[in-house]
């Protein structure tokens, strides 16, 4: 368990050095797939990596933690050189039951850039607002990542969307169709 200087120096890494911490390599980066967690990145992502480079890629072979998928906005040098990204979104309320469910509540709030995500932890209430308050934040940043870089997906779409993400990555493989993820109830 994080102490809360630890907790304190995360939040404020997320925060103000995004930037400055989360170095691109200099590689072609065909997409990366955001989300604030809860919403099947983990899913699309798996399936991605046989067809492109993406967050797992630069997870495993450019030792970027967490491979950038649940960056709370976008990095400068994305824009720059006209990443392709795919947002994924959820219900809000539905999101935060996802992360309690599975007790990430206080982690997802460090990767949003909470600096003191441990203040009034247990006071469900306060922290329940706290969270859809940096959700709100978060798609707010994304909102203003160009559109033509961009594909937003809503979470009960995700299933369906093979032919959209397949034209949006321009991905040649007709193999992409034949085993695209189904929608499975995450096991807790």
């Amino acid at each position: 368990m994080a102490n809360y200087l630890t907790l304190i120096k995360r939040g404020f890494e997320r925060k103000f050095l995004l930037n400055f911490r989360n170095k691109l390599p200099n590689t072609n980066i065909d997409v990366i797939v955001c989300s604030p967690g809860g919403c099947g990145n983990v899913t699309l992502n798996n399936y991605l990596e046989k067809f492109c480079i993406s967050n797992n890629a630069l997870e495993k072979k450019f030792k970027i933690p967490y491979g950038m998928m649940h960056l709370p906005k976008p990095l400068d040098e994305m824009q720059k050189r006209k990443i392709k990204i795919i947002l994924l979104k959820r219900d809000f309320k539905e999101i935060y039951e996802s992360h309690k469910k599975r007790k990430f509540l206080r982690n997802a709030l460090v990767f949003y850039g909470d600096i003191f995500s441990f203040y009034r932890f247990k006071d469900e209430k306060y922290l329940k607002k706290k969270f859809l308050k940096f959700l709100e934040e978060y798609y707010k940043h994304w909102s203003l990542y160009p559109e033509n870089l961009k594909l937003e997906i809503e979470y009960k779409e995700l299933w369906n969307s093979s032919s959209k993400i397949k034209e949006f990555l321009n991905i040649e493989e007709k193999s992409f169709f034949k085993n695209f993820p189904e929608y499975s109830r995450y096991k807790y």
